[in-house]
C-alpha cells in the first residue's frame, strides 16, 4: 500500500506531485484535504486521473472545486477503471456539479465510496444523485450529509433505496 498525502497546493512540490500523476503507477491512495487547489488543481488530477491505473482511493476534500472542479473529475472518471473511493466533501459543487457527477455514475462502475457531504446539493442535486443511483449498483457508501436536501431530497434517496440494495 503507498499512500501519499500533500499539504502546501502553493508549493512547486504538489504541482509536480499532480503531473507525476500521469506515469505513477505505484501510489493506491493520495489525499489533498484542504489545500484550494480550486479549478487549476482538479484540471490537472482530471487529467491524470485518466491515464492513472494505480490509485484507488482519492480525498480532495475542502478544496474550493466548486462547480467547474467537479464537472472535471467527473469527466475524467467516466474513464477511469480503477478509483474506487472517492471523496469530494466541503467543495460547493452545488446543484450543477452534482449533477455531473450523477451523470458519471451511470457509467461508472468501479466507485465504491461516494463523499459529497456539505457541498450545497439541494433538493435538485439530491434529485440528479438519487435518479444515478436507481441504476448504479456498485456504489455502497454514499455521505450526502449536511447538504440543504430538504424533504424533497429526501424523498427521492428514500426512492431510490427501494431499488438500489447495494447502499
Amino acid at each position: 500500500r503507498h499512500t501519499r498525502s500533500l499539504c502546501d497546493w502553493s508549493s512547486d512540490v504538489c504541482s509536480s506531485d499532480l503531473n507525476a500523476l500521469d506515469t505513477n503507477f505505484v501510489l493506491t491512495e493520495l489525499n489533498l484535504d484542504t489545500n484550494n487547489i480550486g479549478k487549476e488543481g482538479s484540471i490537472k488530477i482530471a487529467n491524470a486521473l485518466k491515464k492513472n491505473s494505480s490509485l484507488v482511493t482519492l480525498s480532495i476534500g475542502s478544496n474550493n472545486l466548486r462547480k467547474e472542479g467537479s464537472m472535471a473529475i467527473a469527466s475524467s472518471l467516466e474513464r477511469n477503471t480503477t478509483l474506487t473511493n472517492l471523496n469530494l466533501e466541503d467543495n460547493r459543487v452545488g446543484e450543477d456539479g452534482v449533477t455531473s457527477i450523477a451523470n458519471m455514475l451511470k457509467n461508472n462502475t468501479t466507485l465504491r465510496i461516494l463523499g459529497l457531504n456539505e457541498n450545497n446539493l439541494g433538493v435538485k442535486g439530491c434529485t440528479a444523485i438519487a435518479n444515478s443511483l436507481m441504476k448504479n449498483y456498485t456504489v455502497e457508501t454514499l455521505d450526502i450529509s449536511r447538504n440543504n436536501i430538504g424533504e424533497g431530497g429526501a424523498s427521492e434517496i428514500a426512492n431510490m433505496l427501494k431499488k438500489n440494495k447495494t447502499l
